[in-house]
C-alpha cells in the first residue's frame, strides 16, 4: 500500500477470531509510520490522516523496536519496506519457537525443525536487503503453499536418495571389476592347464597291455616310470629288434640262429 510502518512487532499485531473459525489480523500503531507512495492511498480511497510526513532517503531518525529492527537500519541507513519484511521474519521465528521474547541471534536455525520454515525465516530475515524477500506477498505465498512444497521436497529427497544409492552401487561395481576380471583369468588359466595336463597324459602314457598288443616298430609311448611295472615283450613276434641280454658272467655270444 506504499506505507512504511517501521515498528512491526507482536504488540502491534491485532488478532481477532471470526465466527467462521478464521482469524482477522490487523496492523496497528502507525505512529512512526511514513508514506512511501501517497498516490496509492488516493487510488484506494484511504485518507492519510495521521501520516504527517513522507519517507525520504535523507531521513536518519532511528525509530522502532531494536529486536525487530533490520541490520541496515541499525547501521544508520534509511528504513525501507524491506525493513518491515525483516521484522515479519523475526516474528515468524518467534512463532515457530513459541517465544516472543527470544531474539533472532546466530545459531537460531537449531531451534527450527521444519526445513521449509527455516528457509522462509532465512529469506524474510536475511541480513542483506538485496537478498531479502521483495514483499509481504512473497512471504504469504510461501506460507500458504507449505503442504505443496513439503510434497515436492519429499519427492526431491527421494529422488536424490535413489541417485545416491545408484551411484554408490556403481562405484562398488567399478571397484569390484578388477577383482572379477582377475578371478576369471585365474579360472581360465587353471582350466587351460588342466586340459593340457590331461592331453599330455593321454598322449604319453599307455598300459602294459597296449605294449604287448603293439609291434615294437610302432611304439610311440613310454611307460610312466613312477608305476614301476615290468613290461612283457614277446620276442617271437619281433626277433629282429629284441634280443635277450647276456647274463652276467656268461661267455656265450649273441647268436640269433640259436635262439
Amino acid at each position: 500500500m506504499g506505507v512504511l510502518h517501521k515498528d512491526v512487532k507482536p504488540a502491534n499485531v491485532l488478532v481477532t477470531p471470526q465466527p467462521d473459525g478464521g482469524w482477522q489480523i490487523k496492523i496497528a500503531d502507525f505512529g512512526c509510520g511514513s508514506l512511501m507512495e501517497p498516490s496509492r492511498l488516493d487510488v484506494l480511497g484511504i485518507k492519510n490522516l495521521g501520516f504527517t510526513q513522507t519517507a525520504t532517503s535523507e531521513a536518519k531518525t532511528l525509530t522502532g523496536t531494536l529486536m525487530y529492527m533490520a541490520p541496515e537500519v541499525i547501521t544508520g541507513q534509511s528504513p525501507t519496506a524491506s525493513a518491515d519484511i525483516y521484522a515479519l521474519g523475526v516474528m515468524l521465528y518467534q512463532l515457530a519457537v513459541g517465544d516472543f521474547s527470544k531474539p533472532l541471534s546466530p545459531g537460531w536455525e537449531a531451534g527450527i525443525e521444519d526445513p521449509l520454515i527455516r528457509e522462509d525465516i532465512a529469506a524474510a530475515a536475511c541480513g542483506d536487503p538485496a537478498r531479502r524477500l521483495p514483499g509481504a506477498a512473497a512471504l504469504i505465498e510461501r506460507l500458504e503453499s507449505l503442504d505443496r512444497r513439503r510434497l515436492e521436497r519429499n519427492e526431491l529427497d527421494l529422488a536424490r536418495q535413489r541417485a545416491q544409492v545408484a551411484e554408490r552401487r556403481l562405484a562398488e561395481a567399478r571397484a569390484r571389476r578388477p577383482w572379477v576380471v582377475a578371478a576369471v583369468l585365474v579360472l581360465v588359466a587353471g582350466l587351460a592347464v588342466r586340459l593340457l595336463s590331461m592331453n599330455a597324459r593321454r598322449r604319453f602314457s599307455c598300459s602294459p597291455e597296449d605294449l604287448n598288443r603293439r609291434k615294437p616298430s610302432s611304439f610311440n609311448c613310454s611307460v610312466q616310470p613312477w608305476k614301476h611295472e615290468r613290461i612283457k615283450v614277446d620276442r617271437r613276434r619281433s626277433p629282429d629288434r629284441f634280443w635277450p641280454t647276456r647274463k652276467r658272467g656268461s661267455q656265450r655270444s649273441r647268436n640269433p640262429a640259436k635262439i
